[in-house]
């Protein structure tokens, strides 16, 4: 019998989630889209729908492979059929039972900024400052808080929001607090507070302090799952399903992630890309380079630097929409580009590979000057690093090795790392990290490919 991890990740259509063991294996993963007409219950429900699905899968599964004993006194020569004998006969058998994990934990990530309250109201992350505290946010020195122009513009703007919930929180943090009842805004690292809030922050816009719930950072259990709830997330089903899971917060979906691919020690390098992409190498000593962006590390007492492209995905999805191209899945788009390039998407796919190269020669180059070597492999993470053939194309072009997790979604590996060590199963969260993340999937450049690309290009740019 094993034990398991219900992590998830918070996004802003849909929830990722997966069941990863204790010692890193992904027995199973779930993309749940919210009900919008749910408002702010539609975390809970594709939470608990995702972790009632993946165990029945997972109970299917062991019915199918459960081999009974021979019955050597029976003559009889007919054999049911395999859904038949293996599921319907067998599916609530205790030795069926015992290769289901237990669920030890759930842990959540999330889109940081978006904001809930108690009273189930919610904003999404979009950008805004409210006219009448624009000019004091932009002159005060709190400019670089994510939280304080929308708590202002909350308050300001949003009253009937302001006042009907006790506590204000972000979208992981609301959903943890749904399933224990315990309140409190995860901070990833304690340099972080700069971009939450401080007590002076507070104080200097207005805003009371039992509305803000405390800071913590990540590693301390917040308590366990309240026992009604176990039910809708599929875990009364398992009778050694013992005891109810520990709850832990992941916090923002962009530090996890960096736990998720191991980039929290000097010279580790991941590629997050989705719609937008943001390079990152950790750092030993933080930079100070227009176009780079410095961050705490989530793993003290280190630094994230990072190169942003904002619409590198994004660009190939507005190609693909334009060309009717938007009901194909990527790669099977990437496919057909590569095999016509006399069409407006090849050079399109060339020049982003292309930006991205030049985004990697900015930050290896200013990470050298730091003393920082950059790793050989880059760990890749998101939407593109499950399109296979624009990975190869891109690692011709950049001339960069990557290297794929085996779960793609790098947040919900840095959700295990978080609860495994907080359950004491590894030493520390860095050590979790290095243990348990297990790389799948390689590419390697094609310097002969790479020459051929940047050449074609070189004659497009020249026409």
């Amino acid at each position: 019998m094993s034990y398991a991890v219900f992590c998830a990740d918070i996004g802003t259509s849909s929830l990722k989630a997966a069941i990863i063991s204790s010692t890193g294996d992904i027995l199973c993963t779930d993309t749940e889209i919210f009900n919008k007409k749910l408002g702010s219950n539609r975390w809970y429900a594709a939470l608990a729908s995702s972790c009632n699905l993946m165990l029945n899968k997972l109970l299917l599964k062991a019915a199918a492979s459960y081999k009974p004993p021979e019955n050597k006194s029976s003559k009889s020569t007919i054999v049911a059929p395999a859904w038949e004998k293996n599921c319907a006969k067998d599916l609530f058998r205790p030795e069926v039972f015992t290769k289901l994990p237990i669920i030890k934990a759930i842990s959540i990530s999330g889109n940081g900024p978006s904001l809930a309250n108690s009273g189930g109201s919610f904003l999404w992350n979009e950008p805004f400052y409210p006219g009448e505290v624009a000019a004091e946010l932009a002159s005060s020195p709190d400019q670089h808080s994510i939280y304080i122009p929308r708590l202002v513009h909350i308050k300001h703007k949003m009253p009937e929001m302001w006042n009907c919930g006790e506590k204000i929180f972000s979208v992981p943090e609301y959903t943890v607090y749904q399933l224990t009842g315990t309140a409190f805004t995860m901070l990833p690292e304690e340099r972080f507070q700069m971009a939450y809030w401080r007590q002076q922050d507070i104080l200097n816009f207005g805003l009371p302090e039992n509305k803000l719930p405390r800071l913590r950072i990540p590693g301390k259990s917040a308590g366990t799952m309240k026992q009604e709830l176990a039910a809708d997330f599929g875990l009364t089903m398992n009778p050694n399903q013992m005891k109810l899971p520990e709850v832990f917060c992941g916090g923002p979906d962009f530090t996890i992630a960096l736990i998720g691919t191991g980039t929290i020690a000097p010279g580790c390098v991941c590629d997050r890309a989705g719609t937008s992409e943001g390079i990152n190498i950790c750092t030993a000593r933080p930079f100070s380079v227009k176009g780079i962006r410095t961050l705490p590390s989530p793993q003290t007492p280190f630094w994230n630097e990072s190169v942003l492209l904002p619409d590198s995905g994004a660009r190939f999805n507005t190609w693909k929409k334009l060309n009717l191209f938007d009901e194909l899945p990527d790669e099977e788009c990437t496919e057909y580009i590569l095999n016509h390039p006399d069409c407006d998407g090849y050079p399109l796919l060339l020049r982003i590979a292309a930006e991205v190269k030049n985004a990697y020669k900015f930050l290896y180059a200013n990470a050298v000057k730091n003393g920082t070597k950059p790793a050989e492999e880059v760990a890749t993470t998101g939407g593109q690093a499950k399109n296979r053939l624009w990975m190869q194309l891109k690692a011709d072009v950049t001339g960069i090795s990557f290297k794929v997790p085996e779960c793609p979604d790098a947040e919900l590996l840095g959700n295990a790392c978080v609860a495994l060590a907080g359950l004491k199963e590894y030493s520390s969260v860095k050590y979790a990290s290095a243990t348990i993340i297990k790389y799948k999937t390689f590419y390697k450049p094609d310097e002969e490919n790479g020459k051929k690309y940047m050449e074609f290009l070189s004659k497009v740019r020249q026409i």
